[in-house]
């Protein structure tokens, strides 16, 4: 899992009276101020997470138009400058003579905001920080007549008599006024005013301090809500959780959530926070309850159409506390890390709510249209046992790191003969780089990889061409920002199993046989189905839904099955990842045979054989058997296995390890004997290229080199194997369906033996596949009886004799005809120009990005300033004009890297071995 890469800054919102952590002397500090500051930090406040900590240290920077982070020390610097002082139950920091001097900040620049983490020192690991995780920031102000309230805390909820004590301080002496609803209810003069109310009235209070001079008048505002018992109002008929639009009314829309644990405790209340309030507790927006259902509602009214409003939901539980949460049906999330998301990507992205806590939901009540093409409308899907699917990662399959990326290479894809392309999870993950297998919303497609119209526009695309496209689905598990698994702590949460029922336990564990979790994810497969066109799904550790009870984790997924898929589709496919159980391989296998025979496919791993094969050692263990069996999506590679051919150059027998082209020249046969085999069958991005860096290469998940910056869509040899894999599998998937829709007539695929070889069809429709998998000899083959033969590959026109001794040289494949067949002409490169993603537009290059020590800088513009943040978002490293960066003190893990220019800024993941 890749976390996000900066925390947000957002507001926690609870009941009760908030203390500030973190003051300030003066009170007000002004951006023309240059005297010394006194930063004191209460380790009680916040997060608490120093409040045992006997020595404390500032880390500290500025907030310049540049951004947050600027002029900031390195991670838990023991440097004495950060040192802090106990003073009681407090911590104090002098920031002297001034803060220009202190931060080494250029008078240049103008200061806008003081930022801090306090830590506990060098060899440390507490840290103190905002309630909710995020950096402590203090505003400077403009110089004059400013008036704040030091307290309550703005935007809280009240109950009905309770007292609040208001705090106000002025930064010169005035008349200080304090009112609430435009009535006055107290009024001082001097700098400071104390007050306390007492709250009768329910609704909405606004408070307002003012502070007037006999030259100006300044004030501050903050937001209380006093609230009653929830209003009871039965849902309307229909109503289901989520975002409902109302199909007659384009300014209304009505959400609901469920909101009852596992103890039969409902929430206490339930409040809608948003840009249609200002991100304020409102009793107007407080959202109705439907008796002890657990269901919460309310419509929303007078909404514009067409534009888009975030919103989430405050959940005050039974016990009174407070969560933030997004609504778990959204379409779209707005996310702290959005911003890092290229705009050639995601353009016009919405900033983040700073009331927000965690991500965000969308609504929007008139949203763009997409005009779908006959294609679409009419597609065919291909027969589902003669499916030869091409998998791939949608961050490292094009430079362009995009579905853009994707639809503009979809030329490549046709011409390797494919019928289905399989995206890996693309709905909303944690962070902007991810295998996808993370989710936190199952509605929204991931901003990182493009907008609804460019997946539809892909979708679109592919169907003009033949070829279906299917997602590749995570509900086994998902991650703490998945609003369903935020909403209670686990032991009480209904949607989430607190211990496992299986010993495939990854993140936090569905419960798959509570009601609601049910009908989200069957209205997830609908959705995908009905709003994107797709055309099924391959379902991520499906044997994990449920615990080993065979006969419910079967009615589970026909469940989902049924009225998920074919309640839409009739023949959209459903393909599960589905092993046998380690402990239990009979009832695996009892269960993965029952849900074949209901229409589904299950996923067969045969990675082990075919690296054996490539490797060119033939021993027991390297058999296709279970590769040729209709039902079962068999595959050479996967994204979870390790390529092939990476396996052969490390460890292949003799030739095959140490010289490219004797390897290179075996990848068309090692594939064959997978796409011309019985059975659906699937490939891994670049597999037909004899893709050769590990799994491993940059971390498991981490983005490896492609084969366009590789220059490899240019290289005859490795083009050479792709052009005849496409022309294999055009014969299957385009010329000859017919013939390879039934079953082969002859199959011999044995271990040990090299040669190896498939006959399909009969009569004048016939087709025989033969390779050579040994790693140094030539082999001889006898044509099969029954007809004459033509050789495919070579596009011969001569007509060869049934029983004709024929040589098949080391690593080499023969494809026969009984009828001469037009060969497809295969581009020999591809020369792709068009968008790229900023780390690929750029002429800086940095290297290498996986190291435990130098990493080079490359460009031809000056480098002003470096910095490295870590996954929190915290400046932890500064470097000045460098064209080497020693990373070697830094802990092990991922870092952001961004390099300034003189007109910009550029980011590089970089990674502390």
């Amino acid at each position: 899992m890749v976390r996000r890469l900066l925390a947000a800054l957002s507001v926690l919102l609870v009941c009760g009276l908030a203390i500030a952590q973190v003051t300030t002397t003066p009170a007000f500090i002004t951006k023309d101020y240059r005297g010394e500051i006194i930063v004191t930090f209460d380790p009680a406040q916040g997060n608490g997470g120093m409040k045992d900590a006997t020595q404390c240290y500032a880390h500290t920077g500025v907030t310049t138009s540049k951004g947050d982070w600027q002029y900031t020390g390195t991670w838990r610097d023991g440097a004495e400058k950060y040192q802090m002082t106990k003073d009681g139950n407090v911590w104090k920091l002098s920031i002297s003579p001034d803060m220009y001097q202190y931060y080494g900040c250029p008078e240049t620049e103008e200061i806008l905001k003081l930022n801090f983490v306090f830590n506990d020192g060098p060899n440390g690991s507490l840290e103190g920080k905002n309630a909710d995780g995020s950096d402590i920031f203090v505003d400077l102000v403009e110089s004059g007549l400013i008036v704040k309230f030091d307290s309550p805390a703005n935007n809280q909820l009240l109950k009905q008599n309770d007292k609040v004590t208001f705090q106000a301080t002025a930064s010169i002496e005035a008349r200080l006024s304090l009112s609430i609803n435009d009535v006055e209810i107290s009024s001082t003069n001097g700098t400071s005013l104390n007050y306390d109310h007492t709250f009768t009235s329910l609704g909405d209070q606004v408070c307002v301090i003012k502070a007037e001079t006999t030259s100006e008048s300044v004030s501050d505002t903050l937001n209380l809500c006093v609230i009653g018992e929830t209003e009871n109002a039965t849902r309307p008929e229909g109503l289901k959780d989520g975002i409902t639009y109302n199909a007659n009314d384009k300014t209304k829309a009505t959400l609901a959530l469920y909101a009852k644990n596992l103890k039969d405790e409902i929430a206490q209340n339930v409040f809608v926070l948003g840009d249609f309030n200002n991100w304020t507790f409102s009793t107007e927006y407080q959202m109705k309850k439907d008796g002890d259902t657990g269901h919460f509602w309310l419509e929303i009214s007078n909404l514009e159409p067409g534009k888009e409003y975030a919103f989430q939901y405050a959940v005050q539980r039974a016990d009174g506390s407070m969560v933030q949460i997004s609504d778990p049906y959204t379409e779209k999330t707005i996310d702290s890390d959005d911003k890092w998301i290229w705009d050639g990507i995601y353009p016009n992205k919405t900033e983040y709510p700073a009331q927000a806590n965690g991500p965000v939901a969308v609504l929007n009540t008139q949203k763009p249209e997409y005009n779908w093409s006959d294609a679409t409308l009419n597609f065919q899907r291909p027969d589902k046992n003669n499916l030869i699917i091409y998998e791939l990662w949608v961050y490292d399959f094009s430079p362009a790191r995009s579905l853009k990326g994707v639809t503009s290479r979809l030329d490549y894809i046709q011409n390797l003969g494919v019928n289905v392309i399989e995206l890996m999870p693309i709905h909303e993950f944690e962070g902007n780089i991810s295998w996808g297998y993370n989710p936190t919303h199952y509605f929204a497609l991931d901003k990182a990889y493009g907008t609804p119209q460019d997946l539809k526009e892909l979708v679109d695309e592919a169907h003009k061409r033949g070829i279906a496209v299917i997602l590749d689905m995570v509900f086994n598990h998902a991650t703490g920002l998945n609003p369903m698994n935020k909403l209670f702590p686990l032991k009480d949460n209904p949607y989430f199993n607190e211990t496992a029922p299986h010993a495939y336990k990854i993140f936090e564990d569905f419960n798959h046989e509570f009601d609601l979790t049910n009908e989200h994810f069957t209205r997830c497969l609908n959705y995908w189905l009905e709003e994107y066109k797709i055309d099924g799904y391959r379902m991520d550790v499906s044997h994990g839904l449920c615990g080993y009870d065979c006969n419910e984790i079967v009615n589970i997924i026909d469940g989902y099955y049924n009225n998920g898929v074919k309640a839409v589709s009739e023949d959209a496919y459903f393909i599960l990842e589905h092993w046998p159980w380690e402990d239990r391989p009979s009832q695996g296998d009892s269960e993965r045979n029952t849900l074949v025979d209901k229409g589904m496919l299950c996923w067969v791993n045969t990675n082990n054989a075919y690296s054996q094969t490539a490797m060119g050692w033939l021993t027991d263990g390297d058999g296709f058997n279970d590769a040729t069996r209709d039902g079962f999506v068999s595959y050479a590679e996967s994204h979870d296995e390790e390529r092939n051919f990476f396996k052969a150059k490390t460890y292949g027998n003799g030739d095959v390890q140490t010289n490219e082209n004797t390897r290179l020249n075996r990848v068309a046969a090692n594939v064959a004997m997978s796409v011309m085999l019985n059975g659906p069958q699937m490939m891994w991005q670049f597999e037909e290229l004899g893709y050769d860096y590990s799994i491993e290469e940059n971390g498991r998940t981490g983005s490896k080199p492609m084969p366009e910056n590789l220059g490899w869509y240019k290289d005859p040899v490795r083009m050479q194997q792709y052009a005849e894999i496409a022309q294999m599998i055009q014969l299957r998937t385009r010329i000859m369906p017919e013939v390879f829709a039934g079953d082969p007539t002859s199959t011999q695929v044995n271990s040990g033996s090299a040669l190896r070889s498939v006959i399909w069809g009969e009569g004048a429709k016939r087709v025989f596949v033969i390779v050579n998998l040994d790693a140094k000899d030539a082999k001889t083959y006898n044509l099969p009886e029954g007809n004459s033969w033509y050789d495919y590959l070579a596009d011969s026109n001569t007509e060869e004799p049934a029983r004709k001794e024929l040589t098949l040289a080391a690593g080499e494949v023969k494809v026969w005809t009984s009828t001469k067949q037009a060969l497809p002409e295969i581009p020999d490169i591809y020369d792709y120009v068009g968008v790229v993603s900023p780390e690929y537009n750029s002429d800086c290059i940095v290297f290498p990005t996986l190291t435990d020590g130098i990493i080079n800088i490359e460009t031809s513009k000056e480098i002003g300033q470096i910095d490295i943040f870590n996954v929190y978002g915290q400046n932890i490293a500064k470097f000045s004009g460098n064209e080497q960066v020693n990373i070697s003190s830094l802990n092990q893990g991922m870092y952001l890297m961004v390099i300034t220019f003189d007109t910009h800024k550029e980011a590089f993941k970089i990674y502390r071995k």
